[in-house]
């Protein structure tokens, strides 16, 4: 619930929420659905939302932008889109931030630490940004939700280069770590794939959570091996800026630099001088209230 790596982090690019078990419940789905619903009051929508019968979504909170429909039952497999490709597309793209985390690290003799929840998180994130629409939209077209188009040719042989460069990485990685020869990548990928995420509680068993909550939020709690690590300090805005500016000098001397990856990083540069800015100017407001008050108490 409260690892070390996320000690004095207030943004990420996720919800992140504690479970004993790991698993998606009613309570924290209803919570996201809540939020969702109130996006879309918000933007102005309304849409229909489908899903699966799992456990965690049999008692729904009253909505007013979401019509919610179900997905007859045992059909996931075959109807519903993200398990047609999106979660695994997602996966795969996790799992080659992973490799390039590895490679590096290999490269730089460092030693092979575990990967915190905060890494995990950004490399998670970083992933699902990266899931094409395109993909999306071939994995509702294939569950028969939407209709059928033709699909570009060039596309689908755009989309054939990564899988490559991904068995590159894999291979280098497999043979610096010694993975055995007969698993391969796709081994990798789903690995997890038959992991639980969802299940009714027994009564002990919602007890026994609700004291280690409690418990966990009166000790405190850290990652498995977190806690002699030293504590990273904190950047300003100040080496947040500058290194912005050494990332963009870097990419100047690099050949062919996609003018979006300037864009990001024009992104970057506003938010940061947005950032520093507005700091600089409640300073001087507050030191000239602070200025204007000690010259009136001394007419006094």
């Amino acid at each position: 619930a409260n690892p070390r790596c996320l000690k004095n982090v207030h943004s990420l690019p996720c919800d992140y929420r504690a479970n004993q078990w790991a698993w998606m419940t009613q309570d924290l789905f209803n919570e996201w659905l809540l939020q969702v619903d109130t996006w879309m009051k918000r933007a102005e929508r309304r849409i229909l939302l489908l899903i699966d019968n799992c456990s965690a979504h049999n008692m729904l909170p009253r909505l007013e932008r979401i019509q919610v429909g179900y997905l007859p039952s045992n059909c996931t497999a075959v109807l519903q889109p993200l398990n047609l490709g999106i979660i695994h597309t997602m996966k795969v793209l996790y799992r080659s931030h992973l490799l390039k985390q590895i490679l590096l690290k290999l490269n730089s003799n460092e030693d092979q630490g575990k990967v915190d929840i905060k890494q995990a998180i950004d490399m998670i994130a970083a992933a699902w940004w990266s899931v094409k629409q395109s993909t999306v939209v071939k994995c509702w077209q294939k569950a028969g939700i939407i209709p059928m188009e033709l699909t570009d040719s060039n596309t689908e042989a755009a989309a054939i280069e990564p899988d490559i460069a991904i068995e590159k990485l894999w291979h280098s990685v497999a043979i610096a770590t010694c993975v055995p020869n007969e698993i391969n990548f796709q081994d990798f990928v789903t690995a997890d794939d038959d992991l639980i995420i969802s299940q009714e509680l027994m009564d002990t068993e919602v007890i026994q959570g609700m004291v280690a909550s409690e418990n966990t939020d009166e000790a405190g709690s850290e990652d498995e091996g977190e806690a002699s690590l030293p504590q990273q300090p904190k950047i300003t805005i100040t080496e947040a800026i500058s290194s912005a500016q050494k990332l963009r000098r870097f990419l100047s001397t690099c050949v062919g630099v996609p003018d979006a990856i300037f864009g990001q990083l024009n992104g970057i540069d506003e938010y940061l001088m947005r950032r520093v800015t507005q700091t600089l100017v409640d300073s001087k407001i507050t030191d000239f209230l602070q200025t204007k008050y000690v010259g009136i108490n001394c007419l006094f």
